[in-house]
């Protein structure tokens, strides 16, 4: 099963994280609990936490979520 990351939320609302290995049992436990995102075009910078819980199965993806840390 494929392993997606979405940032939701700040500056980065809508873009995915694909991790190296969707085929990894351990996804998305290596991922960083927290990560940071810099828009090239305007430079703003945004913090993302891991929301903790199950994560949303979609298509036969999973898909866990970072929101933002304001």
């Amino acid at each position: 099963m494929e392993t997606i990351g979405e940032c939701v939320g700040g500056c980065a609302d809508g873009v995915q994280l694909d991790p190296d290995d969707p085929d990894d049992p351990d996804e998305p436990d290596d991922w960083p609990e927290v990560i940071v995102i810099e828009c090239k075009k305007t430079r703003h910078v945004g913090f993302y936490r891991l929301r903790s819980g199950k994560p949303k199965t979609v298509s036969g993806k999973r898909i866990f979520y970072f929101d933002a840390i304001t």
